[in-house]
C-alpha cells in the first residue's frame, strides 16, 4: 500500500499503539473501520526514535496504556505503572 503525507492510501488515518489490544477486541475492529491502527515494533527507545522518522513517519496519534509503561523497580515481582 502506498503511503500519503496523512496516513495510508486508503485514507485511513494512521495510528500507533505501544501494545496490541487484548480485551476490548470489538471496540479496536471498530477502530479498525476509520483508521489504520499499528502495533509498535522498535524493539528499543533509540530505535523507536529512528522508526519515527521513517517506518512510522505517516502517524497522526500515539496511544499509551498505563501498562505499556510498566518499569521494573526491584528483582521482586513488584511493577509500578504510571
Amino acid at each position: 500500500m502506498f503511503k500519503t503525507t496523512r496516513g495510508t492510501m486508503s485514507g485511513k488515518p494512521k495510528i500507533l499503539l505501544f501494545n496490541p489490544v487484548k480485551h476490548a477486541l470489538a471496540q479496536y475492529k471498530e477502530l479498525q473501520e476509520s483508521t489504520a491502527p499499528e502495533v509498535v515494533t522498535s524493539g528499543s527507545r533509540e530505535e523507536f526514535f529512528k522508526d519515527c522518522q521513517t517506518k512510522y513517519k505517516d502517524v497522526v496519534a500515539i496511544y499509551r496504556t498505563s501498562a505499556s509503561g510498566a518499569v521494573r523497580l526491584s528483582p521482586s515481582s513488584m511493577w509500578a505503572y504510571y
